[in-house]
């Protein structure tokens, strides 16, 4: 699974074993697994914790009694940025340089909690993505419990937008919902 959010701490306990970046034995490869569009940073870096919580949600087992991830047995990859250079690099992964692309190493499916209020248009990409065998993950956003909340790209038709869960297995409060008209 590829994660498009706020980067990754990588050596956290309940991510690092997933890693697709683990070589074992403290030793790691970036090269692919990795790429940040904002400070460049040659190994995976969370400044905001975003990306960690989100990553943990799909792979978090800490290999003893902690397995959260909905996903524990799935490897990861990350891209620091939430923007099209990440879509980018997941539809063919590049080493730390940003050269020798690889679609053979790219992600099965890809986490994307954040939105974009600008209203750019993220369906093409979308569609790119679903071509070459990516399903692209959407959280519908956290915009209140009214319908047609659906936050951008989660709207898109080809997007798969997921509400975030309360206890008692029921759609949070602050979850976003829909349906929406943007591609009537």
């Amino acid at each position: 699974v590829g994660d498009n959010d706020t980067g990754l701490q990588y050596n956290h306990p309940a991510i690092v074993n997933q890693y697709r970046g683990n070589l074992g034995g403290g030793s790691f490869n970036h090269n692919y697994n990795w790429w940040d569009t904002y400070s460049g940073s040659p190994y995976p870096v969370d400044t905001d914790g975003h990306g960690t919580h989100t990553m943990g949600t799909m792979v978090g087992d800490d290999g003893g009694a902690n397995q959260i991830g909905m996903a524990p047995g799935a490897r990861w990859i990350a891209c620091r940025g939430m923007n099209l250079e990440c879509f980018q690099f997941f539809l063919a992964p590049w080493d730390l340089t940003g050269a020798n692309p690889d679609p053979t190493k790219a992600p099965d499916a890809i986490n994307n909690s954040w939105y974009d209020s600008s209203g750019y248009d993220y369906r093409p990409i979308v569609q790119n993505l679903n071509a070459a065998g990516i399903a692209v993950i959407k959280s519908a956003g956290n915009q209140g419990s009214g319908c047609t909340t659906i936050t951008n790209p989660g709207y898109v038709p080809e997007i798969i937008a997921t509400a975030a869960f309360a206890q008692g297995d029921t759609i949070a409060g602050f979850s976003s919902r829909g349906p929406t008209s943007n591609y009537g």
